[in-house]
């Protein structure tokens, strides 16, 4: 019987993706398990400690999509995962760059946030740039793709259509106007921390718009596996900094139903695939 796009990984591409993994599992330590010692042992300096906590919690999903993804799966099952990476870390760097001013590469902010700061800069100039010509490589490589296996359930792309629709439109906006969208934010943002937050809401909710495009169950669990520890990990921050928290407003609620939301949905498609997996299909 054929697979769906049966070819691995290549080995360059797997030793970005483990140096990525790396990184990322370091970033993640010192923004969500560190998240007051910014100023001393991070790239820039994030105020309020529950927004590092955010940017953090994202590095510990990217984690789990990287983990995920070197295990010896079909290419046609990571590429959604590996594309949201790309993009997040292209849009990490053109931040980076309209803000170079406020990273800690100057030698008063002590010599553990300075080194921090410079291979901030360094990774999100390699990653996008060498990561997406080996992207485009692997895409190549793998020639077509013929889609195999159960597809998602009706109520499921909906539920993600409409997940990955506002966490793209509101993402985007506060990347492209930080200054007017972020008082809508369930927190508060400067222009640098509002389009940090929206560099990871664009990808992921592009992630789950592909899933859904695409429909199929098992190209459907990486991305989901992502989208639990996600969900899992932003409720975590909360409820370390819910004093941060701007509950009066609408938008604290719309964002607690979205983590929720990515949880379910999440899961409901990690055990689809795990059954059908068990059951041979």
């Amino acid at each position: 019987m054929a697979t769906d796009g049966a070819r691995r990984l290549t080995g360059a591409m797997r030793t970005v993706l483990v140096a990525f993994l790396v990184l990322a599992g370091l970033a993640f330590i010192l923004l969500y398990l560190r998240s007051g010692h910014t100023d001393r042992e991070f790239a820039w300096t994030i105020r309020p400690e529950i927004t590092a906590a955010f940017l953090g919690a994202g590095y510990g999903a990217g984690c789990v999509l990287v983990a995920a993804s070197l295990r010896r799966r079909p290419w046609s099952e990571l590429r959604v995962g590996i594309g949201i990476v790309l993009v997040f870390t292209a849009m990490i760097l053109i931040m980076t760059l309209l803000h170079l001013d406020r990273f800690h590469f100057g030698a008063a902010n002590g010599g553990l946030a300075r080194f921090a700061a410079w291979v901030f800069l360094a990774v999100y100039v390699f990653t996008p740039t060498v990561g997406t010509w080996l992207y485009v490589r692997e895409q190549r490589l793998a020639g077509p793709q013929p889609v195999v296996g159960p597809s998602l359930s009706g109520w499921l792309k909906v539920a993600i259509a409409v997940q990955g629709g506002l966490m793209v439109c509101f993402g985007a906006a506060l990347y492209v106007a930080p200054s007017q969208v972020a008082p809508a934010w369930p927190w508060t943002l400067t222009v640098l921390t509002a389009q940090a937050v929206g560099s990871w809401l664009v990808p992921i909710g592009l992630g789950n718009l592909a899933v859904m495009r695409e429909g199929n169950l098992r190209r459907a669990r990486v991305p989901a596996l992502t989208s639990v520890a996600y969900g899992l990990l932003q409720l975590g921050a909360i409820a370390r900094y819910p004093d941060q928290v701007q509950w009066h407003e609408v938008g604290a609620w719309v964002w607690l139903a979205v983590l929720i939301t990515a949880i379910v949905t999440g899961g409901c498609v990690v055990w689809a695939t795990t059954r059908t997996s068990a059951a041979g299909t």
